[in-house]
This record gives C-alpha cells, structure tokens and sequence, in this order.
C-alpha cells in the first residue's frame, strides 16, 4: 500500500492518490478566491514533484463555488490533464457545467458516481 500524501487549504484537502489527485472540498466560510486557487496549484504541483497531474474534485455535499478569478486561473493550468468532477446536487453540476464548457486546456467531465469518475479519469 502507497502511502497517502496530504496537503490542506481553506477551503479542501488535496490528497495524491495512486494515478490522480483527490481534492476533496469541506464546507466552510472561507472564500474560493485567486489567492485559494494559487494555494492549491502550489499543493498539487509539490504533491505531484511538478509533473503534469489529473483531478479529481469531489464537491458533494458542500457548495463551494470559485470565483471568477479563481475559475479563470485553475482553467488556464498547464500542468492538468484532466478534472473528473463529482457533484451530488444540481446547482453544483450547473456551476460545474460552466466550468467545464469554459475549460479549453485540459479534458472536464462531471460524474455523480465516484467509481465512474476514477474510471474516466485513470483513461485519460
């Protein structure tokens, strides 16, 4: 068993699993704002020793939503692959949808079963 490496934010936790990394956001007060979204570039680009990685973004359960700086600079990364995400409600997967349509470098699909977004996501 490979041991876990974990790395936590205001506003998640971003774990480097086997063949991705998981962020999984927590509910909280705290904003999703350019300065977050460059904490967790840092987090995974150390987690992943700077190599190019996937994600899997699990935001079930909460309704954590970036904001437009923060969307626009984690859209434009170099360094992903691709984003598996897993909403369980329906506003989410609207602001999930306009995340992915916006998404130009790297591959985006939305997923309510996590088994089925570690499947896509290990493909890509």
């Amino acid at each position: 068993m490979v041991a876990r490496k974990t790395i936590t934010t205001k506003v998640a936790e971003i774990i480097k699993e086997d063949g991705f990394l998981r962020i999984k956001f927590f509910e909280t007060e705290n904003l999703f704002d350019l300065a977050e979204a460059k904490m967790q570039f840092d987090a995974a680009f150390a987690l992943c020793g700077g190599e190019p990685y996937k994600v899997l973004i699990d935001v079930r359960g909460v309704n954590v939503s970036p904001d437009r700086d923060a969307q626009d600079f984690l859209r434009q990364l170099d360094y992903k692959k691709a984003d598996a995400i897993i909403v369980s409600n329906l506003a989410v997967r609207i602001l999930s949808e306009f995340y992915r349509k916006r998404s130009t470098k790297n591959k985006v699909k939305i997923f309510s079963r996590e088994d089925k977004a570690i499947e896509w996501l290990l493909k890509q």
